[in-house]
This record gives structure tokens, sequence and C-alpha cells, in this order.
């Protein structure tokens, strides 16, 4: 059957909601009339009973201009389904906040309206011309039969309380007129309002009068409008009277340039001048263009003259210009002999020569110690004012402090050579760096006629291109005869002599060559006592001697035979 809604009846016709959409049927008593609303179709069956009622907009209580409108909107809903509650018929109403009806705060339209598939139904709200003060302010109040609502609305009709600046008045010495600012307030019962004035503070007023007008306008529209007067008076230029100058005009000297060292300028250098009189005008004045000094000078002074009712001053400023680098000359010291070397030590001295403001130092000498050849040192001077010269180089410097090397050649020291076969001594020279200028000369001496004997080779007088002289070098050898040994009748074995008797003592000398040497010096000795020269017998081209034994002791002799290339030979005997 659906639901069933019970109401009691009072008086007047009884609305049904949705009349078509539903049937109903008369179920009971006196003085109560029930009615029971068959469902017709699943979307009113699924609206539910209505549980939730308000008021959605406005949300807070608007401000409405006086016979100003404003929409009310109330939504109805069910616990199950919140705000989608359709088919609710509310009735509007204007109250105080009592529910007493209230003409004074305005009216509705319309004053009843259903709710739709949003759950929602609205009025609006037509305001009275004034507030009309009813008890606790006026509000709009929807009935939905067992659910209420209201929402209270403010009636504005009051403009906004505006202040304004009294009349002003302001002076300038300007004829185009005067900045002016001025400060406007304005408020509201509801808000702050907005103000504009025309024209606006900050604005230049003319010379004259001007009006401002100023309205100020609450958020509803109610507005006020208040009005002063600006009034710029043009007063006449103050008439100053300037004291008398007693001063001289005031001169300053500009310097453009790069500036050096000692007050010396290294650049074009620019002087300008600076003339001023705080207290009269410059009258006259002489040498203070700008003047620019490109070229080199020791001193050149310029002199600025200016006068003015406090007098005549001067000033002068001396320039010093050198842009010119120096220039440096490099010496070697000692010179090098005529074949370009140095056998010492060579120190290399930088000098320099300026034409503007002098030098002021140059580069500390180089000592080069080192042998070689090509070497060189550079340097550079600088000059006072800071200008530095392009390097000075002494080149091709070759230094030789070593000695040739000296060597004795085809013999060897302490060598010892057969007669005609002896090398021929001679010297080796050599020089590794500045080469031999003069080579070792050989002299040979000792020995005898004979050509026998030590020698000593001599190399000596040696130098190289640098001056070095070689230490020279010497060596030793001896050439002996071959001897080509004792001849019969001393060979072994041993021969054995009577005491008394005369041995001949035969042996024989050769060279390297194997030929005979008939001019040796031999001395035959007995027992290590000489007994004379042996002769040499170019028949058999042998040297003999004949020994005599008389007064020789029985024994043992030994028959020597010393050369004079200084050897001996020896053999041995017995006397008997």
């Amino acid at each position: 059957m659906g639901d069933v809604m019970t109401r009691r009846y009072t008086t007047g016709p009884l609305t049904l909601r949705k009349a078509s959409l539903w049937r109903l049927a008369v179920v009971a008593a006196v003085g109560l009339l029930a009615l029971s609303a068959l469902p017709t179709s699943r979307a009113q069956a699924a609206s539910g009973s209505l549980t939730t009622f308000q008021i959605v907009t406005p949300s807070a209580p608007p401000v409405v201009p006086a016979n100003g409108t404003a929409v009310f909107t109330a939504e109805a809903g069910t616990t199950g389904n919140p705000g989608l509650l359709s088919g609710v018929v509310i009735t509007w109403s204007v109250t105080d906040s009592n529910g007493t009806p209230a003409p004074g705060c305005g009216t509705v339209s319309p004053s009843s309206s259903t709710t739709g598939v949003d759950g929602r139904a609205s009025t609006t709200l037509t305001a009275g011309p004034s507030d009309p003060g009813v008890s606790g302010g006026c509000q709009v109040w929807g009935d939905a039969g067992s659910k209420t609502a209201k929402q209270k609305f403010i009636i504005d009709s009051t403009p906004p309380s505006l202040t304004v600046p009294a009349d002003m008045e302001v002076e300038t010495e300007d004829e185009g007129g005067a900045v002016v600012t001025f400060s406007v307030t304005a408020t509201d019962d509801h808000g702050t309002p907005t103000v504009v004035c025309t024209p606006p503070s900050g604005s230049t007023f003319p010379v004259g009068t001007t009006t401002v007008s100023c309205t100020a306008t609450d958020s509803v529209g109610n507005s006020t409008t208040e009005t002063f007067t600006i009034t710029v008076v043009l007063l006449e230029p103050a008439i100053v009277v300037a004291p008398a100058d007693t001063t001289a005009p005031t001169i300053v000297a500009d310097v453009t340039g790069t500036l050096g060292n000692g007050g010396w300028y290294t650049s074009d250098v620019t002087v300008t001048w600076t003339v001023t009189d705080g207290e009269s005008a410059i009258g006259s004045q002489t040498g203070c263009d700008a003047v620019t000094i490109s070229t080199d000078t020791a001193g050149t002074t310029l002199t600025c003259t200016a006068t003015s009712a406090g007098g005549t001053a001067s000033a002068t400023v001396t320039i010093k210009r050198d842009a010119t680098k120096p220039v440096t000359s490099a010496s070697a010291s000692p010179a090098p002999n005529g074949s370009g070397w140095n056998n010492t030590d060579v120190t290399v001295t930088f000098t320099g020569t300026d034409g503007g403001s002098g030098i002021a130092t140059c580069d500390p000498a180089v000592t080069l110690s080192t042998e070689g050849a090509g070497q060189s040192a550079s340097g550079s001077c600088t000059d006072v004012a800071g200008n530095v010269s392009d390097p000075a180089t002494a080149s091709n410097i070759n230094i030789d402090k070593t000695a040739p090397v000296v060597t004795v050649s085809g013999v060897s020291n302490l060598g010892s050579y057969s007669l005609g076969s002896v090398p021929a001594a001679g010297c080796s020279t050599t020089d590794s760096l500045s080469g031999v200028a003069t080579s070792a000369t050989v002299t040979v001496t000792g020995g005898n006629a004979n050509g026998v004997g030590t020698f000593t080779v001599t190399c000596s007088a040696a130098t190289d291109n640098a001056g070095n002289a070689g230490a020279g070098a010497s060596a030793s050898y001896t050439v002996t005869y071959v001897f080509c040994g004792f001849k019969q009748p001393l060979l072994v074995p041993v021969q054995s002599y009577k005491t008394g008797s005369t041995i001949p003592v035969k042996f024989c000398v050769r060279d390297g060559n194997g030929q005979s040497v008939a001019t040796a010096v031999a001395t035959v000795s007995a027992n290590g006592v000489p007994q004379g020269v042996a002769r040499y017998d170019a028949t058999d081209q042998q040297y003999i001697f004949n020994l005599r034994t008389k007064g020789m002791a029985v024994g043992p002799l030994t028959i020597s035979v010393a050369f004079d290339d200084g050897t001996t030979q020896s053999i041995g005997v017995t006397l008997k």
C-alpha cells in the first residue's frame, strides 16, 4: 500500500504533493483525515520521508540594498538519500527572528515552491525600503510541513560616512601649479566603502581654486559625496642678494696618462683644468684649454689663469714624459782570441743609454763558466720612468778550458826494441772542443852513437784553438843488440882451463834484421873484474877477446860481456 501520512485537519483545503502521481484513499475518522499515498513509480518510491531541510544559499546573512532583491534556496532530503527529495512543497514567508510576519522587511515571490529532482526550491526576496528595526532583525522563513528553516538578512539603506579635508590653500613659485596630497576617510556599518576623488590626491593643481569631489560607495551601492576646495597661490620669486665675492677662483688640474716612476709619464698626457667660483661668475681665463703632450719632455710647464669678481688665481703643472724604451748593450769579457775562443770564464755585462729620464738599473752581469760552443747571455735595462728596454744578447761565446790531450805514438813507455827494428817515435794531439791549433812536437834523447841504450821521447808545445797548452807527454824505451851467443871454445859442456892459460872469448851480435853489428862496445870481465874490450873480427863476423888467466884462482870463473846497450851476457868455465 505504501506509506500512510496522517495530519490533523483544521480549516482550509488539503493540498497533496504530486496529486497526479498518487492514489488517495480516505480511511479514517471525525476530526482526522488519513491519506494513503500509494506510489505510482520507482522514483517516487525512492524519495523516502523528509528528514533534512535547510536554506543552503545564501550561506551567510546577506546585506540587501533597500528595495533590492536576493534569492534564497532551500534543500530537502532524507537520511538515506540526503538533498535529493523531490516534490516537497515549501511555504515561504518574511518574519522577524521569532517567526512573526514582518511586512516591513519585504516580501517573497513565489510564496510557495516545490523541490525538484535536485531536492531544491527557491524564492526571491524583495527587501523593504529601509531597515524596519524588527525584533532580532529580518529573516526569510521556509516551511516544509514537518521541517522549517530560516536565514537572516540585512537591509542596508544607510550610505557610508565620508570625511574630507577642510578647504586647503597651498603656495608655489611654479606657474604650472603645485602637487597637493590630501587624506579622505570613509566608514560603513557593513564593510569598508570604496572612495574615489576627482582630481585624486597627488595631482598637480593649477594656480587658482579647484573643487575636489569625493564619493564613498558601500558594497550594495549606497553612496555619499562630499566636496572641498584646493586653492593654489602663486608667490613672487624671492630676490636673493649674493654677498660680495672676496675669493679668487679655484683651479684644479686634471692630468690623465700612465704614470710611471719618479713622476714621469710613459704615455701621452692630457691636462684639463677645472675652474670654479661659488661666489661669482668666471670673468676670463687663459691657458686653461685642454692640452695633450705626445712627445717626450724633461719638463713642460702649463699654467691656467682665471679671474672672477673675487680676484685672479693661477695654477701650474709640470709634465715629464718619457715613453721611449732605453737601449741596452751586452758586452762579454774577456774578449775571445783570434780563433773566437775563451779558455776562462766569460762575464757578460749590460749597459744602457736613455735620452729621456736616464738609466735607473740594468740586469746584473752573467758569468758563463761552463765549457761549450755557441753560448749566450741576455739582459735588459730600465730607465727612471720605468720603461724596460728590449733584451740585448751577447752571443756566440765559446769556452774551452781543457788543454789538448798529448800522447806518445810509435813506441811504448818502458818498451824494449832491437837495434834496427825500433818504431818511429811520434806525438798524437787531440782536442774535442775547440780543436787543435798546434800539434805537439817530438824530441828523442838518450842512447849512444851506436843507436842503443835508453831513449826518452818527449812530446810538447801542443795548443788548442782556445789557447790551452797541452801538458805534454813522454815515454822511455831501450834499444839493444841481438846477442847471438858465445862461440867455441866456450860452449857447453863446461870447459876447464889451466890457470895461467889464455881463453879465447868469442861471441856474435846482430841487429833486429839479423845483420851483424860491428860497432858494438863489449867489455869483458872475469868474476866481475873488467879485463878489456873485445874486438870485432869482420872475417868471422864475431867478436873476440883473449882472456889471460894468469894469477887467477883455481875454481869457477864467470866470464861476462857488458855491451854498450846496457845488457850483459855471461858464461861460466873452470880454472884448474
